[in-house]
């Protein structure tokens, strides 16, 4: 098999983008559990991470490599390129990546039960809920001059993060019922 380059990858991401409105590929792993399960299909957008809002969920190109993840923060450095806070809904681990990693917008789920359009009113809604929580566990990372209460900073995160989870398990039973 050939090795791409990043660039001939974007090449043909783009190509792909200009024929289609959008792109299917099928979910491989387990970060993206229980809103995305092995073998659903998503469809992805064209989108500009400009756009992305907190919760948005995203397909990103991380070296050739693709990775479906929650959308938390946004911050632009000093030469004007933005990074971008990411992380999966079955993990507390927070990545960074640059925002020439943004490859699209997930429109629609395809389970073995039904679609899901995530870009409806319930959907929106969870899913900024969702980035928020995420967004403040995050926050809660960051080391306070203050306090250094560790234990505490523990079981908020736990607690924000078990949340987290009930809401998307619970809308997701089934995972027909929206």
């Amino acid at each position: 098999m050939k090795n791409e380059t990043e660039s001939d990858l974007d090449k043909k991401i783009n190509r792909f983008f200009d024929a289609n409105d959008y792109i299917k590929m099928n979910i491989s792993g387990t970060s993206m559990i229980p809103l995305l399960n092995e073998g659903d299909e998503i469809r992805v957008q064209k989108a500009n991470v400009r756009d992305a809002r907190r919760g948005d969920i995203l397909l990103f190109r991380i070296n050739n490599t693709f990775v479906v993840h929650r959308f938390i923060s946004i911050s632009v450095v000093k030469d004007g390129k933005a990074i971008i806070v990411q992380c999966g809904d079955n993990s507390m681990e927070f990545n960074t990546v640059d925002e020439n990693s943004v490859v699209g917008k997930v429109a629609m789920i395809k389970t073995e039960v039904n679609r899901l359009n995530i870009n409806s009113g319930v959907w929106t809604f969870l899913n900024r809920t969702i980035g928020w929580l995420e967004y403040l566990t995050y926050l809660s990372t960051f080391p306070r001059a203050e306090t250094d209460d560790r234990i505490f900073l523990k079981i908020y995160n736990r607690l924000v993060h078990k949340i987290m989870r009930i809401i998307v398990r619970f809308f997701c039973v089934g995972r027909h019922i929206f």
